[in-house]
């Protein structure tokens, strides 16, 4: 399905967050693993989020590393989950994002990180979304078929990828009816701190 089928086509406003580290804020429109004809290629789980006046926003989360595998490492994805509960649904949107360092949600929260098969990731994220009634997640904005946002992990050096991004670190987390409970999800690579 193109961008345009998807959402109406790119909106202008889009065009300056190309590249920008933001924050997706709004509920679930679809949730699907991503398709290829070469199953090795297959690494994401897409969310489609309806953001608000920016419309449909498409956030792409790993669920293993390519670069890791290819390079001869271990390409499971280490998850992390901190648990809370929220009062208010943030409001739906894009905007620009203050700098996020899971250094800093570490020193706070005792968090531990678990190795997941992509198969179980992937059934992970599937079941989460289609429980929440509201998503918010912070990455890099892109433009491709489709508006979204990307790099939904750890950006500290991995053992394929050795150089360190601080402070853009992305995360994305989930909002529940059930208890109001709230769950930030982190994600690292084998060879990341």
């Amino acid at each position: 399905m193109s961008s345009r089928d998807r959402q109406g086509g790119p909106y202008p406003e889009h065009l300056p967050l190309r590249g920008a580290f933001v924050c997706v804020t709004g509920p679930i429109a679809a949730c699907v693993v991503e398709q290829s004809v070469n199953p090795r290629k297959v690494d994401h789980v897409w969310i489609d989020v309806s953001a608000g006046t920016s419309g449909l926003i498409r956030v792409s989360l790993n669920t293993c590393s390519l670069k890791n595998r290819d390079a001869g490492f271990d390409s499971r994805v280490r998850l992390g989950v901190v648990t809370s509960t929220w009062s208010d649904l943030p409001t739906a949107g894009v905007k620009s994002a203050m700098p996020l360092n899971y250094a800093a949600v570490e020193a706070a929260n005792t968090i531990a990180y678990l190795e997941q098969e992509q198969e179980a990731l992937e059934n992970l994220l599937l079941g989460k979304a289609q429980r929440a009634i509201a998503l918010e997640a912070w990455g890099e904005f892109y433009m491709q078929e489709a508006a979204g946002i990307h790099q939904l992990h750890s950006r500290r050096g991995s053992h394929a990828m050795p150089k360190d991004y601080i402070g853009r670190d992305g995360a994305v987390q989930f909002y529940f009816a059930e208890e109001r409970a709230r769950e930030l999800l982190l994600f690292k690579f084998a060879g990341q701190p």
